[in-house]
């Protein structure tokens, strides 16, 4: 393991950042939720077809090619101008907001030294389920005002892309490719203590790829920022040049 990387566990300095792969086998898969919405029936012109059959017809694109067009912001975006923000907000909620058990991966997390906020952008409850025993409940937060007041001693789950099992309406969630685009304006306060805590703490991502939105976005942000920010991210069949991005 890289030097500085041990050294900032032993300052318990080491900030958590989890994606989608932590998650892998229990929920949905981002690929695999995408796939889903693409099935989803809508009613369009009187008649009702899946989302895939519809954008076919829209875009030219053959069905079968559909699923390689669309990443899943767009997909999601297709679904909600078709179907509505309360439809997505519903199967965003019934995909990922059944808890079940958390992994030993899971659990371990909050054993790390200084452990005591994990960022996540799942929607899923898995990082919190995992403290609920022996340990105290945790805080589950959305929004950065939600953070005020807090006992330095709380675990907080930190969920700014939204929540599956606690949010309840759609603008609590960043899903589609507008609310990307949108959240820098539309979530400062929480863009702003990701920023900061990039510049004062070692970030260590785990459970996504370089292909992933999330990961890149907020590296991209830091560098143009801050060219020296150390951040680490647990990979697997990675290039030489990914390594070194």
């Amino acid at each position: 393991m890289d030097r500085h990387l041990i050294e900032a566990f032993e300052e318990e300095n080491v900030q958590l950042f989890l994606g989608s792969g932590l998650s892998h086998g229990i929920y949905d898969s981002v690929g695999e939720f995408r796939r889903r919405l693409l099935k989803e029936k809508i009613t369009t012109g009187g008649k009702e077809r899946t989302l895939e059959e519809v954008l076919a017809e829209d875009s030219a694109i053959p069905t079968t090619h559909i699923e390689n067009a669309y990443g899943l912001g767009d997909i999601a975006e297709f679904y909600e101008l078709y179907d509505g923000s309360q439809a997505l907000l519903e199967i965003v909620k019934k995909t990922y907001g059944k808890k079940r058990n958390s992994t030993e991966t899971h659990n371990n997390l909050w054993k790390l030294p200084g452990v005591r906020l994990i960022y996540t952008t799942n929607y899923d409850c898995l990082s919190e389920g995992a403290l609920r025993s022996p340990l105290q409940e945790p805080i589950v937060a959305t929004r950065l005002s939600e953070l005020k007041d807090l006992h330095p001693d709380n675990r907080i789950v930190f969920k700014p892309h939204g929540c599956a099992c606690t949010s309840t309406e759609r603008a609590d969630f960043v899903i589609t490719r507008t609310d990307y685009l949108n959240y820098s304006s539309r979530r400062i306060l929480e863009e702003l203590k990701t920023l900061y805590d990039i510049f004062t703490r070692t970030f260590l991502f785990l459970g996504y790829s370089l292909e992933d939105h999330n990961i890149r976005q907020i590296i991209a942000e830091a560098n143009r920022l801050e060219p020296n920010i150390r951040a680490y991210a647990v990979l697997k069949d990675v290039s030489v040049p990914e390594v070194r991005y």
